[in-house]
């Protein structure tokens, strides 16, 4: 193997450990929000599954996946007070 490419390769591993390192809490609360915006999808799309009236029933977007998933329950419940207001 040609030294300039080990060498390469060794500063290329180093500088993704070190980026890790320095953007870690960042990307933990990214991969949090966006595993949390999933359950909330999650638990809009077995809502619209299962509601017991159909009439309240909340479409499925990013928008209301977000707020079920950083809200939790409260955002959920927001979600149906507003969709039977409008």
């Amino acid at each position: 193997m040609d030294p300039r490419l080990s060498l390469a390769l060794l500063a290329a591993v180093a500088l993704g450990l070190l980026g890790v390192r320095l953007f870690w809490r960042p990307l933990r609360w990214a991969l949090r929000l966006a595993l949390r915006v999933v359950v909330g999808a999650l638990a809009l799309y077995a809502w619209d599954a299962w509601a017991p009236w159909p009439h309240l029933t909340v479409a499925v977007n990013p928008l209301t996946a977000g707020t079920v998933g950083a809200l939790g329950v409260p955002g959920f419940l927001l979600l149906l007070v507003v969709r039977h207001l409008v």
